[in-house]
């Protein structure tokens, strides 16, 4: 692997409320425009280095009180990130990741790009699930995700990252 690129919907006046969520199109267009600025990016670097390139697409999205409209930011969420994946690359040289974050501060009670959120996106389109443990509650931990993605998945993973996982990791039950 090339090398592991963010690209960082933070750090940024217009990040100061929302981003690829946001409810203001002029906001959200400008994240969607820079995530898909970034994919080309993510394919000049993997043809420069000759070695695929990992574009890690994370946001810091949500609230700090208990939002009564949970599901419009995810909508929105989804959205964007299906604008952002539809133009045109080579997944062979621009691995696209979408990674989860629990809570940060100011999102203690609400986070667009949760777990289970990020890992159906990424499962339903084709795109790598980035799971960090720092990125999860202390009560949580990245062993019992990985339970939930299939062995075709670890298989494909194994085989896009030259990863060898023994039989036993992909089928034990225990």
């Amino acid at each position: 692997m090339g090398i592991d690129f963010n690209p960082t919907f933070f750090y940024h006046e217009k990040a100061a409320k929302l981003t690829l969520s946001s409810p203001d199109e002029e906001i959200r267009r400008f994240w969607i425009r820079h995530g898909q600025a970034c994919i080309r990016i993510s394919r000049y670097f993997a043809e420069e280095l000759g070695q695929s390139c990992v574009m890690n697409i994370w946001i810091p999205d949500g609230y700090k009180d208990i939002p009564a409209a949970r599901l419009g930011p995810r909508a929105r969420f989804k959205d964007s990130l299906d604008q952002i994946l539809s133009i045109p690359y080579d997944c062979s040289k621009v691995y696209v990741c979408l990674e989860s974050k629990v809570f940060g501060i100011g999102l203690e009670s609400y986070t667009v790009g949760s777990s289970e959120f990020c890992l159906n996106y990424a499962a339903k389109n084709g795109i790598i699930s980035l799971m960090d443990n720092g990125r999860y509650h202390p009560t949580e931990v990245v062993s019992d995700k990985l339970q939930t993605i299939t062995p075709e998945d670890f298989r494909a993973l194994a085989k896009d990252f030259k990863v060898t996982l023994p039989e036993r990791f992909l089928y034990e039950t225990e």
